[in-house]
């Protein structure tokens, strides 16, 4: 059953950056692609940059504005029509979406096609990332709209059907799956995503630096982490040891500011976007990672630290709580400035309890979060549907 030749498309919002959904997708898409499976991964603007080294698949590109624009909706009919045109070309087995709007745009297409098989791969529940928060990266028009939208009875109604129109859910964690069943009343079959371990690999030689990385949004907390280090500023500065935080987005100018009033602007390096190798390079000579997003659904950087052999201090909650053995590959804690600075003293105090951790976050994820149990789970998911 397992060797089964299917025809799958992975249909996407658009693939401009390196965001988890995405990765996950492409590399769903392409390990697929290896074991002998037609697949088509479908999208609107494809980045070369991001989609370049996932080889396999056939990549088919939607011409149209991104969702972040209004303009996106006025021409969303053309977009969908499209989005049709290429898969009734390809015509798959099944088609698997993930982050909104693409799961939309499937559960119309299986409206109109009802023997395609939908498997949606849910990040999160559509209408619970319309929180203020979770939406803080979009234009502050676009922001209220959204916001608003999605607590309306109709909106929530199409989100419902959506869910409804899929054959399978599968989710990225418990949580997520509690997630979708609080707002769906539907089950989800749990398919952690995985870590490329030869890519993300430990440093012989670990920095002075402290990590946080992500997409400078609201939701990503990243004042938690400018506090917390803000309270151990001086046993920092004593011990030489800086504050590295990667990645950008709309919440930079404002962190910046908050570092250097909170008196930490002299020891805190804000080093922008990295590219994939720097990225690696920048987890595997840290001394710990800093994780503060306070309901993350999944959060593919706990392993991508664990699998550098850094360990990871994280709010107790969401897909961190799953992923992170704490007071063995990381730390979990409440997610208060005294609380993170209490676990970033208990770490450079004491240099050997860093690399035990960093050991075993390593082997935590080479055994259970390796890609390959993340596709064999998955081609088990999926290939029932079509027998």
């Amino acid at each position: 059953m397992i060797g089964h030749r299917l025809k799958v498309a992975f249909v996407h919002s658009h693939f401009t950056s390196r965001e988890g959904a995405g990765r996950v997708a492409l590399e769903l898409a392409s390990r697929l692609a290896a074991y002998g499976h037609e697949i088509l991964v479908l999208s609107e603007r494809q980045s070369p940059a991001v989609i370049g080294k996932y080889r396999g698949p056939v990549y088919k590109e939607i011409a149209g504005p991104l969702p972040g624009r209004i303009s996106h909706y006025v021409v969303s009919p053309l977009i969908v029509r499209e989005v049709f045109d290429a898969l009734d070309t390809f015509r798959p087995d099944i088609v698997v979406p993930n982050v909104f709007p693409s799961n939309y745009w499937v559960a119309l297409y299986k409206h109109q096609r009802p023997r395609v098989k939908f498997v949606w791969f849910c990040h999160e529940p559509t209408t619970w990332t319309y929180r203020l928060p979770a939406i803080s990266g979009i234009p502050a028009r676009m922001r209220w709209a959204a916001a608003l939208l999605g607590n309306t009875a109709p909106y929530q109604r199409l989100d419902r059907w959506c869910a409804d129109s899929a054959d399978s859910i599968v989710t990225n964690s418990r949580y997520t799956a509690g997630l979708v069943q609080r707002s769906y009343g539907r089950d989800a079959k749990v398919i952690y995503p995985g870590v490329d371990t030869k890519e993300f690999q430990p440093s012989r030689a670990r920095g002075r630096y402290i990590l946080a990385i992500g997409k400078m949004i609201r939701f990503k907390n990243f004042e938690l982490a400018i506090d917390a280090v803000a309270l151990c500023r001086e046993e920092l500065e004593e011990c030489g040891i800086r504050f590295v935080v990667a990645g950008d987005g709309p919440s930079q100018p404002s962190l910046r500011e908050r570092a250097k009033s909170a008196g930490i602007g002299s020891i805190t390096d804000f080093i922008g976007h990295r590219s994939d190798f720097e990225v690696q390079t920048l987890y595997s000579r840290a001394m710990m990672t800093l994780f503060t997003t306070l309901s993350e659904p999944f959060g593919l950087v706990p392993l991508e630290s664990m699998a550098s052999g850094a360990p990871v201090i994280s709010v107790d909650a969401g897909g961190p709580a799953e992923t992170i053995v704490n007071l063995k590959t990381g730390i979990l804690t409440k997610p208060s400035p005294r609380d993170f600075s209490e676990c970033i003293l208990t770490l450079i105090r004491d240099p050997a309890l860093i690399e035990r951790m960093g050991r075993a976050g390593r082997k935590h994820v080479q055994e259970t979060f390796s890609w390959e149990q993340t596709v064999d789970a998955f081609r088990l998911a999926i290939v029932h549907l079509v027998d």
